[in-house]
């Protein structure tokens, strides 16, 4: 069990990579001329499409009511999310949208609270607490200041639906086929972008450029893809608290791509922010390693415990 919980955290880490590289992607399909729906479209669509292919078998065996009752919400909540923070990062400052999206990390352990009934140790407030002073030492320009407008509430909206996504995930991983809830969350996503891009948008020119294209093929396979069906695999076995400071490491991965692509400088804010970052999904690993070898070192009482 031990050696399959550190599976899932390392692929959670490479999860938090290819998120950070998005951000490069990301901003590469809009220069080439998609909207907002249109790249949540296409990337939605392509991971539909997708993962409809390669689970069929699960989908058509595991498809029932109580699957439709909870993979529709869940499936609304993470377009809703992601219509969220793209219109809060139109209205505000990208310092903002970073700084307040990054608060699902101090949100998850009292959702998580909530729906299983059950009180995190107290390293888990610690490093949440850790990682968002991270996130913020990266994203904000503390010379600028910091505004709140109408845009950061939809980004805090964004941030609730992130920890409500998270947790959700956890607790419906148990419940019903891991498969069958990705393909879900992708189909409805894609057909709420679809609705949406047909009323307002209409325009598909931008994907049929090279780095449109290729920008829409990365965030739908590998972004949207592959990244939500490790996430969600993996927390069959990890907490929502570990996965939420795990995949808080895309906001450092993002910045070092940012460096190595030419965008930014390396500098004390990388290497102050990706420390605190670091030291908060380090934190409870050492707590429960130490934790560890105190009850293999109690003699007689680890072995009443482990009996």
């Amino acid at each position: 069990m031990k050696k399959t919980q550190t599976l899932a955290k390392a692929t959670l880490v490479l999860t938090a990579i290819i998120w950070g590289a998005g951000f490069v992607f990301t901003q590469a399909a809009l220069d080439a001329g998609f909207s907002v729906i249109g790249s949540l479209l296409g990337k939605f669509g392509i991971a539909a499409i997708v993962t409809g292919i390669a689970f069929r078998k699960s989908i058509r065996a595991n498809m029932s009511k109580r699957a439709l009752a909870f993979g529709i919400p869940l499936g609304l909540s993470l377009v809703a999310s992601f219509f969220a923070q793209t219109t809060g990062m139109a209205q505000s400052s990208p310092s903002n949208c970073a700084l307040i999206t990054a608060a699902y990390v101090v949100m998850v352990p009292f959702m998580w609270r909530i729906v299983f009934r059950k009180k995190p140790s107290p390293v888990a407030y610690i490093a949440s607490v850790l990682c968002f002073a991270g996130v913020v030492t990266l994203s904000v320009n503390f010379a600028g200041g910091f505004h709140f407008g109408s845009g950061d509430l939809w980004t805090l909206l964004c941030a609730v639906l992130f920890a409500v996504q998270i947790v959700a995930t956890e607790y419906l991983v148990r419940e019903i086929d891991y498969k069958l809830l990705l393909f879900m969350q992708f189909a409805v996503s894609a057909v709420v972008a679809l609705a949406a891009f047909l009323i307002f948008d209409r325009d598909f020119s931008a994907a049929l450029t090279l780095k449109g294209g290729g920008s829409i093929l990365y965030l739908g396979v590998l972004s949207t893809c592959v990244c939500y069906f490790m996430q969600t695999s993996a927390q069959r076995y990890v907490s929502s608290n570990a996965v939420s400071l795990i995949l808080s490491m895309e906001s450092l991965f993002g910045s070092v791509f940012s460096v190595l692509f030419g965008y930014d400088a390396l500098s004390a804010k990388l290497l102050i922010g990706g420390g605190l970052i670091m030291l908060s999904v380090v934190l409870p690993e050492t707590v429960e390693l130490i934790r560890g070898k105190k009850s293999i070192s109690g003699g007689e009482n680890a072995v009443e415990i482990e009996n």
